[in-house]
């Protein structure tokens, strides 16, 4: 019985990675977020992986060979401790917290070494275009919504949620301009891969298809205004262009590799920049036009000239960044070191910042600002310093350097690993939600597509060069 149980086995993690990536993708939807349906589907998901991960259990020797595993484990067990030790100021949500973590390291990362790379690649190219669909159809929405100059959000949105174009920067059905932007880095990175991968004279139709995709991408990140998006979106489309140059350039011998290189990464920038400062000039063209509109009708009666700048002009108040350029990121990060001074061991919990910052430092950024109380600094390595202190981010560090070693001699130095689609595609939305991270609160503590895409790529990833480490 059991054998038969660990033969469906597989299939049914597909099912569970799917479903996952579903969920979150309808969970971050304006248009459906916090539906109370999307809460039974959350527990009921659970449940599922919990049965899938206590089978795991049961031959976990054929899972550790996926890297550093062990490190996630204690990075858990310090998540519980720190979580335990702060539970005066709430325990419930951590310990969702923790289980969520828990099938994110157990599920989505490990991979069974039994299993086949190219298993994985189809598995992998699944929810690559559950994605890019999703990412597709989210855009075709949201830019409608831009131009039926349609935006509500509090008390006029039927549940609460932001919606539509809003002090000048398009949400549409995303509920975070900032998490939608960098889901549509994503799907350019993924949809440049996929056209690189189809032979030049075949499917035509999926090629038209990969091509509105990545021009309705480049315009919601444009609409959006998000500078998170903008950064991710030169550093992604760069890594992937530099990489899918280096295996098409100066492929005679005798060609020294570091000039190759050094020409193949000018040549990714000024392509990036290329493409990003086209987009810009875009929406430079498009406000000009807009204000030149406003001009010639500011004298016609009943003309409201704020109106309609306020539902059409793109690009926000510039007071937001005029004296501060991180837009508050720069004085919530030295809050977060503030706070973590207070517990530099365990660190006060992840789902207890704010209430433990309101207790102990109340008169902190984090918690003493013009905007309200914050419940993440927007930057993961520096949630995780103040979350689980020193234990955590070490653990956490520790692991990272170890996938980067990985990398670095498996794949940057192995030319044939190195021009492989498969492994470009990988490598390159592991760069992107990397970056974003940085200025968002995403990868760790966050049940959201960037959390999935991200530890699902990472493990396909490492099972990869580790399979072919171990065929040498």
């Amino acid at each position: 019985m059991l054998n038969k149980v660990y033969q469906i086995l597989p299939k049914a993690e597909t099912v569970f990675k799917i479903c996952y990536l579903l969920l979150v993708l309808f969970s971050f939807n304006a248009l459906v977020a916090g539906h109370a349906l999307l809460t039974v589907l959350n527990y009921v998901l659970v449940a599922f992986g919990a049965v899938l991960l206590l089978l795991r259990a049961f031959r976990f020797k054929q899972y550790l060979n996926t890297g550093s595993s062990v490190l996630l484990v204690l990075f858990c067990v310090s998540m519980a401790v720190s979580s335990l030790l702060n539970r005066k100021y709430g325990i419930l949500e951590n310990v969702q917290a923790l289980t969520w973590t828990t099938l994110q390291f157990g599920m989505l990362y490990l991979c069974d070494k039994k299993r086949s790379v190219s298993e994985y690649k189809r598995e992998f190219v699944i929810l690559a275009s559950i994605f890019s669909v999703y990412v597709l159809l989210a855009n075709i929405a949201s830019i409608a919504m831009f131009f039926a100059h349609y935006g509500v959000f509090g008390q006029f949105s039927f549940n609460g949620n932001i919606i539509g174009f809003v002090w000048g920067r398009l949400w549409g059905v995303h509920s975070d301009p900032n998490n939608g932007s960098v889901m549509c880095v994503a799907s350019i990175v993924l949809c440049i891969c996929a056209w690189i991968a189809i032979p030049a004279k075949k499917k035509k139709a999926f090629k038209a298809f990969l091509c509105v995709n990545i021009i309705l991408d480049y315009c919601y990140i444009m609409l959006s205004d998000s500078r998170t998006g903008m950064v991710c979106t030169l550093i992604g489309v760069a890594c992937v262009l530099f990489f899918y140059l280096s295996a098409k350039l100066f492929r005679e011998k005798g060609f020294k590799p570091i000039i190759k290189n050094c020409i193949c990464f000018v040549l990714a920038i000024v392509i990036s920049g290329t493409l990003f400062y086209a987009s810009q000039l875009m929406k430079s063209g498009y406000n000009y036009t807009v204000e030149k509109i406003i001009a010639m009708r500011a004298e016609t009666p009943d003309f409201n000239k704020d109106d309609f700048s306020a539902t059409l002009i793109t690009g926000r108040d510039s007071a937001d960044t005029e004296s501060d350029i991180s837009n508050r990121r720069f004085d919530l990060w030295k809050s977060g070191l503030e706070i973590w001074k207070t517990s530099p061991i365990v660190g006060v919990s992840q789902r207890n910042i704010t209430p433990y910052a309101k207790d102990v430092l109340p008169n902190t950024y984090l918690v003493n600002n013009d905007m309200g109380a914050f419940d993440t600094t927007h930057n993961m390595f520096i949630d995780v310093l103040v979350s689980q202190g020193a234990v955590g981010i070490l653990l956490l560090l520790a692991f990272f350097v170890c996938i980067a070693v990985l990398i670095v001699r498996r794949f940057l130095l192995v030319e044939s690993n190195r021009t492989s689609i498969y492994h470009i595609a990988l490598f390159s939305v592991l760069v992107v939600f990397a970056c974003s991270c940085m200025f968002v609160l995403d990868v760790l503590y966050l049940n959201s597509a960037a959390t999935v895409m991200f530890w699902s790529s990472l493990g396909y990833f490492v099972h990869s060069l580790r399979s072919n480490e171990a065929q040498q």
